[in-house]
């Protein structure tokens, strides 16, 4: 995704953050195990971060996340071979994706990585990584998400009319996503969203919390891209949680020198089995 208008994007994030307001929290119930705090952060780099200041400076930027869990989109194998010497310690558990253009992407995690697998394409340029971790004792779904971008074809209005040709596409990308995630299982899905509509919408039909709004009143931009001498922004990065969790803390971070920012969100996890059980995608979708 690259730009579309400042003032088209700001009266579109307004109509969003007042009309999809999130779902009333599922009621606190009692647990049966002690609730674990974990860090988790999403973090789009962008394929171009090649050089040694910058891979510096994408290292610093996730160590200051102090995040238990990263995942990462359009990586490359300059970024990838980067992280895993700087960052063995932090993150013993490291899992890449190679990809042309922007479809690299990886896992940075503290817990052990378990049944990776990559779900194919379902209308858009980029696989989707499926991982398992263990977290207080129970099995956690991961989904790190990378839906159809928009290319700039050209001029404000002629954007602007393709952000919303590919929202089918995006639509039909979650939910095939869904569909491969255990309905009723504790899960984390996080990454670059590509948008804050359709797709973002589903999630929510499907009982996922989007873990910024569950912390904050307003929605804040987690992209910003210089166009004809301006600085356009708008909020694509996500991180959503199962029913299991809840939120403790979200916040967008600014950083260099990716035209994304980290989003990183912290939350309680517990045995809360008689929750309000989330349930992505129980109807079969095909790519």
């Amino acid at each position: 995704m690259r730009t579309l208008p400042s003032l088209v994007v700001t009266l579109l994030l307004f109509a969003s953050s007042a009309s999809a307001a999130e779902p009333p929290a599922p009621a606190t119930l009692p647990a049966t195990a002690p609730a674990v705090r974990v860090r988790v952060a999403t973090y789009n780099i962008n394929y171009a971060v090649r050089e040694p200041r910058d891979l510096d400076v994408v290292v610093q930027t996730i160590r200051e996340a102090k995040a238990d869990l990263v995942a990462i989109q359009e990586g490359n194998g300059v970024l990838y071979a980067t992280l895993r010497k700087a960052l063995a310690k932090e993150f013993p558990h490291m899992q890449f994706y190679p990809g042309a253009w922007a479809s690299g992407s990886g896992w940075l995690s503290k817990f052990p990585l378990k049944k990776m697998r990559v779900l194919p394409r379902a209308g858009g340029p980029f696989e989707t990584p499926l991982a398992q971790v263990e977290i207080g004792g129970r099995v956690v779904e991961l989904v790190n998400v990378h839906l159809q971008p928009t290319n700039i074809p050209g001029g404000a209005a002629v954007t602007l009319r393709a952000f919303f040709q590919f929202e089918p596409i995006r639509e039909k990308e979650i939910r095939f996503i869904l569909s491969k995630v255990p309905a009723g299982a504790p899960a984390l899905v996080i990454g670059d969203m590509n948008t804050f509509l359709r797709a973002v919408d589903e999630l929510k039909r499907a009982g996922f919390t989007d873990s910024f709004l569950a912390a904050n009143t307003e929605p804040q931009s987690t992209w910003r891209w210089e166009m004809d001498g301006k600085t356009h922004t708008f909020r694509l990065d996500f991180v959503f949680h199962s029913a299991h969790f809840t939120t403790l803390s979200s916040r967008v971070i600014k950083s260099e020198p990716s035209d994304h920012y980290r989003v990183v969100s912290e939350r309680e996890f517990g045995d809360t089995a008689a929750a309000p059980a989330a349930t992505p995608a129980t109807r079969p979708v095909t790519p």
